[in-house]
């Protein structure tokens, strides 16, 4: 199978592609007929402005069902004004909600990466953790892959002075996923420029990112 894979999006889902659509999980409804798999979860961004006991209790329901393929996007923002123990707090109920649904992690960090070193080694993880939009520097992408974590990336890509481009060049394909999360173009640009700054064939990388699809959402090992 060769399709495109967007692992994290805000955008209405692409039916030609696999797509994974970010929802926040206040804006489920027990009502809501979703027919294509998505992630929820508590945005750090929102811990103030919502009843965070109430929705968790939400999202760990919300997390029996199926079509709910990630725990996510959580984590941890130190560029807002929101306490970072509250957001650590909160982020380690979504590592326990997703331990026990055996979910993936889909994470939001912003000058955060130290802090979610320390809590991977902290935190019993039963699995993959997924950096979403992935901007940092080579040595953290390698000690986060070290500790069994994916990276994604999007369009800060398609800059090729950009430190997302030079980090992706040298780090193994077997770690990473490519997402547009809210720019508004479409996946395919992002692989096109990803398999150039791989130098490998387009096929060949949609048929490598389809396959850590698999093993990640699906358990096919």
């Amino acid at each position: 199978m060769s399709v495109f894979v967007d692992i994290h999006t805000h955008k209405n889902l692409d039916s030609k592609n696999i797509s994974i659509q970010s929802r926040f999980i206040e804006d489920i409804k027990v009502s809501d007929k979703a027919s294509e798999p998505y992630s929820t979860g508590i945005h750090p961004w929102n811990i103030n402005q919502i009843n965070v006991k109430e929705q968790l209790k939400v999202l760990a329901f919300a997390a029996r069902n199926p079509i709910v393929c990630a725990i996510g996007e959580c984590g941890i923002d130190r560029s807002r004004p929101i306490n970072v123990d509250r957001q650590i707090e909160v982020f380690e109920a979504h590592i326990r909600i997703a331990n026990y649904s055996d979910k993936p992690l889909i994470i939001h960090n912003v000058r955060a990466y130290s802090d979610f070193l320390q809590l991977i080694k902290q935190n019993t993880i039963h699995g993959p953790w997924i950096f979403h939009g992935y901007t940092g520097n080579l040595r953290i992408a390698k000690e986060l892959i070290k500790h069994g974590a994916f990276l994604s990336f999007g369009h800060h890509l398609l800059s090729e002075t950009s430190k997302a481009s030079e980090v992706f060049k040298e780090i193994p394909l077997e770690y990473i996923f490519l997402e547009t999360d809210e720019w508004k173009g479409n996946i395919e640009q992002i692989y096109i420029r990803a398999a150039e700054i791989k130098e490998i064939s387009l096929i060949e990388l949609r048929n490598l990112i389809y396959q850590n699809y698999k093993r990640v959402f699906i358990n096919d090992l």
